[in-house]
């Protein structure tokens, strides 16, 4: 498994999104009257579908291979924490990658 540094990529890493090229295929991401409507009023919108469930099951995928302490990139984060719930049925991980160091603060 090659890995790679993501804060030196300054590209798209994935195939598993599509982007829209023209204004008729950014057409169905439209916000409805309504939706800009509640948004003017409250400040955010609700209730869109960002991820459909291919992208959900690859990314779950994925993430729990990066919950493995073993796995390779590890070597990538500032820290990894894991299994830091109380709760046994939840699990809880987190990760801090040093984006510090490529901003230039030290």
């Amino acid at each position: 498994m090659q890995i790679r540094d993501l804060a030196e990529q300054h590209s798209i890493i994935s195939n598993l999104f599509d982007f829209p090229n023209t204004p008729e295929e950014w057409e169905p991401y439209k916000l409805s009257e309504d939706q800009i409507n509640h948004f003017k009023e409250y400040g955010y919108v609700y209730g869109i579908k960002l991820l459909d469930e291919n992208q959900i099951k690859q990314l779950q995928r994925e993430l729990e291979e990066l919950m493995n302490p073993k796995h390779p990139a590890h070597s990538l984060f500032y820290e990894f924490h894991s299994n830091e719930s109380e709760r046994p049925r939840f699990s809880f991980v987190s990760f801090l990658g040093a984006l510090e160091n490529h901003r230039g603060i030290s």
